[in-house]
């Protein structure tokens, strides 16, 4: 294993140098009615020789489009607990030593010289960023060529009539490998596609949902490797909970579990819920063979994940939910901190925040999020919407030949640049404490196992947003009762959607 991390890190490193090979395996489509928790896939791990791949090149005619400023429009937020998620990934002004601002950088060079463009990007404050684009399509204007805005917000502009079917444009192949294909395919309603992620960025890469554990408190409580767990395929929500449990403690011995003072087995959030349920292979919404969406939801499997899980959240013995304590204190840095100083066993995260994680003292390791029981095939990942961006453009886009042109060539080049760069600083920088780190990343970002949920997405009709919400305010938890309260406008809102979309 750990001259196959080496031979790995070398040729990552030469891929970034020479711009020319990928040094993560194509990911393979997955179908739009299969769930990712049962598609057949032999294993976690992909072999040496499956990562080096020959390189795949857009399909695209020669164009010199004069100089002309691409510009796309993006979105910051000013709070604190968002500032981790500013973009970071469409425009460098220059090299810095940073591998993700370099790479950038990089990729943009080659693509302005060979289209004869300027990359240039108009950052706009999130609570700003609506109105900016309505603004821009009520008025026809076409100051921007693409935007990137947050994934849980891009849903209405579809809806509204504001965007471009990407599959209308002819030059963006979304069937090549650096278009996202899970969410291609899962995304889409009725053929159409308003937005899609893709190589071109890394937000959606620091959005991935995982889970790191404390090794010391592994080893100091004799307990099971989470990493022979998960290649053994027993990493489960049962695996967790037991495990938690046995290392919750009183240290100060005061009886009263405190979150400042004592120990815990597992520290969350509150959109952890939904991320804990997707990952069992829990579903509320599905799509049919016309690429319609449907409920699916009503199913004793469903109703008795959801009862373990907010069992699991509820337990203030064992678990800490800082949503909470929200407005006590910037739940994003005391989750870190809390972590960091050997409060807790395991910690729910979004990718992007181990970064925080790096000077911490104590070794942790990362590992994908359980599975449901051991039945279950497949670790499954979900891209968290709250932080996540979605490329989309404009029905006001005056260029669409020279707006594809240049997507396709961004995208297809950032699966050789900007990605290898990503995919190094998380191996060298974030996860190089341990050899079994290669492994774990492969599985977390294995897109053939990666599920959009649509139904909390589009939060249809308001139960997504509120049933994840239940175990933070101990409120009814007879999500079956629930599910008779919402089902009706849950419905109205799918047939709206569609056919809005129509």
């Amino acid at each position: 294993m750990q001259m196959k991390k080496i031979i790995n890190l070398f040729l990552v490193s030469i891929m970034i140098l020479m711009v020319f090979v990928s040094c993560k395996p194509e990911k393979e489509e997955i179908d739009e009615e299969e769930n990712p928790a049962d598609a057949a896939v032999d294993g976690p791990e992909t072999s040496g020789e499956e990562d080096v791949l020959e390189r795949v090149y857009p399909n695209l005619p020669d164009a010199d489009f004069g100089g002309y400023d691409f510009n796309f429009l993006t979105v910051y937020d000013s709070g604190i607990d968002w500032t981790d998620w500013d973009p970071r990934d469409i425009y460098a002004e220059a090299e810095s030593g940073d591998l993700i601002n370099d790479a950038v950088y990089k990729r943009n060079a080659i693509i302005e010289e060979k289209y004869s463009i300027k990359i240039t990007e108009t950052c706009v404050l999130r609570s700003a960023f609506n109105t900016r684009f309505r603004t821009s399509v009520a008025s026809g204007d076409d100051d921007f060529d693409a935007a990137m805005p947050y994934l849980q917000e891009v849903v209405s502009y579809a809806q509204q009539g504001w965007l471009t079917d990407l599959h209308s444009i002819d030059r963006v192949d979304l069937s090549k490998p650096w278009w996202n294909q899970s969410c291609v395919s899962q995304m889409s309603v009725g053929g159409r596609l308003y937005f899609v992620q893709s190589d071109i960025t890394v937000i959606d890469n620091d959005a991935m949902e995982a889970m790191v554990f404390n090794k010391d408190i592994i080893q100091h409580n004799e307990l099971e490797s989470p990493y022979e767990l998960v290649n053994a395929g027993k990493w489960t929500l049962d695996k967790l909970i037991e495990m938690s449990k046995n290392v919750s403690s009183d240290l100060n011995g005061d009886g009263i579990m405190d979150l400042r003072d004592d120990r815990f087995g597992l520290v969350v959030q509150r959109t952890s819920f939904l991320s804990f349920y997707a990952a069992a292979g829990g579903t509320i919404v599905g799509k049919d063979k016309d690429d319609l969406p449907y409920i699916n939801f009503s199913n004793e499997k469903n109703y008795l994940l959801l009862a373990k899980l907010t069992e699991m959240m509820q337990d203030k013995q064992n678990a800490v939910d800082l949503h909470r304590y929200e407005g006590k204190f910037a739940i994003y840095d005391e989750q870190a901190k809390m972590f960091s100083e050997g409060r807790a066993l395991f910690m729910w995260l979004r990718m992007r925040v181990v970064e925080n994680l790096r000077n911490m003292e104590t070794d942790f390791g990362i590992i994908p999020m359980p599975k449901a029981d051991e039945l279950q095939k497949n670790y499954i990942g979900r891209i968290n919407h709250n932080v996540s961006t979605a490329l989309t453009v404009s029905k006001t886009n005056a260029d669409l030949e020279r707006t594809g042109i240049v997507l396709e060539a961004l995208a297809g080049e950032s699966k050789y640049t900007l990605q290898p760069a990503y995919y190094e600083l998380n191996l060298k920088t974030k996860f190089a404490r341990d050899s079994e780190s290669e492994a774990m990343l492969d599985i977390i970002y294995d897109t053939r196992n990666m599920l959009y949920d649509l139904a909390e997405i589009y939060n249809f009709g308001d139960f997504a947003g509120t049933i994840r919400g239940i175990p933070t305010h101990d409120r009814n938890a007879d999500y079956a009762s629930q599910f008779e309260k919402y089902e009706p406008k849950m419905q109205k809102d799918i047939e709206k959607i569609i056919e809005n979309y129509e």
